[in-house]
């Protein structure tokens, strides 16, 4: 058995596979050229990351709130509340507010995390190699938003990395 296939070698542990073939469909079958990275606004997900509270922890999002009014249920969920598949799939965000300065808001910690993941796509094998249009299009940039549910609309964080300039992160 060959220790790869035409398509290049297999994925290893680090690689999420869900999203790297998600990557590799869109942009070498559909032809994408612009890739978007949203985080979102309120993310409990974020909240429960963070190493200590923050100002803004209580306007994450909680199933028994109906707005972001001071009289509404705080968000009270912390790392260890939640299930350990959902443990495991922040564990990166996790990482990365260890990173970060003890004082650091939901709102920071999705941005940081918008960032990161802007770098993790960047260094993917299949956007490395279709930045010259060798899949059915020419990728031509990886960007990164912020998508306010309050207001439903996106923020673009000037987080872009193009064609023009495709090594900023890579490997």
């Amino acid at each position: 058995m060959p220790e790869h296939n035409s398509d290049g070698p297999l994925p290893n542990d680090e690689v999420d596979v869900n999203g790297d073939s998600v990557l590799t469909f869109a942009v070498t079958e559909m032809g994408v050229s612009h890739i978007i990275v949203a985080g979102h606004t309120r993310c409990g997900g974020v909240a429960a990351c963070l190493l200590k509270d923050s100002p803004d922890k209580e306007l994450a999002f909680n199933p028994k709130k109906t707005s972001c009014g001071p009289k509404e249920p705080e968000e009270t969920r912390t790392w260890g509340d939640l299930p350990l598949s959902m443990r495991r799939w922040l564990q990166p965000v996790r990482d990365l507010a260890q990173t970060l300065p003890e004082d650091t808001t939901v709102l920071e910690l999705v941005k940081a995390n918008v960032e990161k993941q802007v770098q993790n796509v960047v260094k993917s094998a299949v956007v490395q190699n279709n930045w010259f249009g060798e899949g059915k299009g020419r990728l031509a940039g990886v960007h990164g938003w912020l998508y306010h549910l309050e207001t439903g609309k996106a923020e673009d964080l000037g987080i872009s990395v193009t064609s023009a300039t495709p090594t900023p992160y890579a490997k």
